[in-house]
């Protein structure tokens, strides 16, 4: 609760106050930090951001990925972002990967194929 226009700390009117961090953002933070120590894991997250970044950059590329996943009759689902506060955007946004692989691999080769300046980046995440 430590916003600068509606935080706790904003409304306590005392020079002698501390701020002190809740337990629960301490240890999503330290989380967040121990998987980026990690190799495997941190590289899983790097691809899985730069995913994001190139699929929902573009609503074209976007679009492409919808509409694979309407012809393999899935439910839409959207990549999600990753957050460094918060350690469980990074298993959400690996579930969004991992339900929908086959149609991510694919929008990916349709990039490579068509769009000449990410057409590099899709081919290197694809494989």
């Amino acid at each position: 609760m430590c916003g600068g226009c509606m935080g706790v700390a904003t409304h306590v009117d005392n020079d002698k106050s501390i701020y002190v961090h809740c337990c629960g953002h301490v240890l999503s933070l330290a989380l967040v930090d121990t998987a980026k120590q990690i190799t495997p894991s941190r590289n899983t997250l790097g691809i899985i951001s730069q995913l994001h970044t190139l699929i929902d950059g573009s609503a074209e590329r976007h679009a492409v990925f919808e509409s694979l996943q309407t012809e393999a009759g899935l439910k839409t689902i959207t990549l999600k972002s990753l957050n460094d506060a918060r350690w469980s955007c990074g298993a959400e946004a690996l579930k969004s990967v991992k339900k929908c692989i086959e149609e991510l691999i694919n929008t990916l080769d349709d990039i490579a194929d068509s769009d000449v300046s990410n057409g590099a980046e899709a081919h290197a995440l694809s494989k």
